[in-house]
């Protein structure tokens, strides 16, 4: 069995923009890194969640197809926390809401009753 459970403390100051910015680049570098030796994050903040689903990848991402089907079944208008855990509901995803390493913003766009 392969497993590690480490927790890291990465001390930034909170007020000064550049070291906020720097620190969380390095969360997501951290997480990438061990992803592409085989380590998975069991937990996240919420600004991560997005990157950590999605380094659970394996056969062709097969565990997010099924994470999503299973919210569109459930909860089709995305109701119950819709983008929880890296799952988004068929009418959220890709138009934005995600939380990127390129953009940690989540604006989102196009959501609506009709697209739901």
């Amino acid at each position: 069995m392969r497993e590690m459970h480490h927790i890291a403390s990465i001390i930034y100051d909170r007020g000064d923009r550049d070291s906020k910015r720097r620190a969380h680049a390095l969360l997501r570098d951290l997480v990438a890194d061990a992803a592409k030796v085989g380590y998975g994050e069991y937990r996240t903040h919420l600004i991560m969640q997005d990157q950590v689903a999605n380094t659970y990848n394996w056969n062709n991402n097969s565990l997010m197809r099924f994470n999503e089907s299973l919210k569109d079944a459930i909860d089709p208008n995305g109701i119950m926390a819709p983008g929880r855990c890296g799952i988004w509901p068929k009418g959220y995803r890709g138009k934005g809401w995600e939380m990127s390493n390129v953009d940690d913003s989540s604006t989102g766009k196009d959501v609506s009753r009709s697209n739901l």
